[in-house]
C-alpha cells in the first residue's frame, strides 16, 4: 500500500527547500509531482472503491499549479526572457492538476504529448493520460482514445517502460480496446514522410524548412512564388500545428526533423 502522507510530506519538504531559490526546473518538477500525487491518490481510491477527500485533493492540486505559475512568472520577470523548456514543464503541472480541476478535458495531455518529441517516455505517459481522460468523457471520444492508447502502447513497448506498459494494458483491458489494431498500421507509420510525422502538409514542410534557414515571409514568398501574406498564413498554421509560439522554436524543429535528416 502506498504511503500517501509520507510522499506528500517529501514533496512539501522539496517545495520549502526550493522556494527561496531561482531553480525553476526543480520547482516545476516538484509541483508536477505534487499534483500527480493528488490525482493518483484519488484515482487509486476510485479503482479500489474506497473513499477519499476529493475536495482536499483538488485544493492541493490547485495550490501546486498556482505555486508553479507564480514561481515561473517571477523567474521570467527577473531574467527578462521566456524559456520554452520551462513553459513545457509548466504544461505538465497544468495537465496533472487538470486531472482533478478539469477531469473531462484531454487537451492538456494532448499538448504535453505533442511537445514531448525528445522524451518518448513522457509522450507515452501523456498519451495514456489523454486516453484515460477521453474514455471518462463518454461516447464520441472512444476512437480518439483508442488511437492515443495505441500510440502510448507502441512507444512504451519500444523503450521498454514495463510499469507504464502495464498501466496502459490495464486501461485497454478495462475499456475493451484492442491494442493489436493500429490506426494507422505501424508499418505505415514508419513510411510516413517527415512532413506527415509532424502533421504538416508538404507545402507547409517546404515553408518550415525555409523558416529553419532564417528566411522572412517576403523571402519565403519569393522562393515559393507565393505572396508574403500567403507565406504568413502558412507560418501561422505551422506554429499552431507544431504547438509552438515563435519562429525560433519552429526553426529548431525544422533542423531536428527536416534539415538535419
Amino acid at each position: 500500500m502506498r504511503n500517501w502522507p509520507a510522499a506528500r510530506s517529501a514533496i512539501e519538504d522539496g517545495r520549502v527547500r526550493t522556494r527561496a531559490t531561482d531553480a525553476a526546473p526543480d520547482m516545476l518538477e516538484i509541483c508536477a509531482l505534487g499534483a500527480r500525487l493528488e490525482g493518483d491518490e484519488v484515482e487509486a481510491a476510485r479503482l479500489a472503491a474506497q473513499r477519499v477527500d476529493v475536495d482536499r485533493a483538488r485544493a492541493a492540486a490547485a495550490e501546486h499549479l498556482s505555486l508553479a505559475e507564480l514561481f515561473l512568472a517571477r523567474v521570467e520577470q527577473a531574467s527578462g526572457c521566456i524559456c520554452p523548456a520551462f513553459r513545457r514543464r509548466l504544461d505538465i503541472v497544468r495537465a496533472e492538476a487538470a486531472r482533478l480541476l478539469d477531469p473531462a478535458d484531454p487537451e492538456p495531455w494532448a499538448r504535453v504529448a505533442a511537445s514531448a518529441m525528445t522524451d518518448p517516455y513522457l509522450a507515452a505517459y501523456a498519451r495514456w493520460r489523454e486516453a484515460d481522460t477521453l474514455l471518462m468523457t463518454g461516447a464520441g471520444a472512444r476512437t480518439r482514445a483508442a488511437r492515443a492508447l495505441r500510440l502510448a502502447y507502441d512507444t512504451a513497448a519500444e523503450l521498454p517502460a514495463t510499469p507504464l506498459l502495464a498501466r496502459i494494458t490495464d486501461l485497454a483491458r478495462r475499456a475493451r480496446i484492442d491494442l493489436t489494431k493500429t490506426d494507422p498500421p505501424k508499418a505505415a507509420q514508419c513510411r510516413l514522410s517527415p512532413a506527415a510525422r509532424l502533421g504538416l502538409s508538404e507545402r507547409e514542410a517546404e515553408v518550415l524548412m525555409l523558416v529553419g534557414r532564417g528566411l522572412s515571409n517576403t523571402e519565403i514568398g519569393k522562393v515559393l512564388y507565393i505572396s508574403p501574406k500567403t507565406a504568413s498564413v502558412h507560418v501561422s498554421n505551422i506554429l499552431r500545428k507544431l504547438r509552438v509560439t515563435s519562429r525560433v522554436q519552429a526553426a529548431a524543429i525544422a533542423h531536428r526533423h527536416l534539415l538535419d535528416e
